[in-house]
């Protein structure tokens, strides 16, 4: 993993990047250690409509 478990351990909140159905590796962890854990699809619902709006694709 491109992270070390304590990382995660040390964390609050643990963010995935990662936008494919389903808990990552990542994810997994964080959950697992009762950490507030933000999946990547997530991630990018919550940005695609600043997204749009800055391409001027959505009003």
């Amino acid at each position: 993993m491109p992270f070390e478990n304590d990382q995660v351990r040390n964390a609050d909140v643990v963010c995935d990047v990662v936008t494919r159905q389903g808990a990552t590796r990542l994810i997994g962890l964080a959950q697992d250690l009762a950490k507030v854990a933000i999946s990547g699809s997530d991630m990018g619902a919550a940005q695609l409509g600043p997204q749009l709006r800055f391409l001027g694709l959505q009003p």
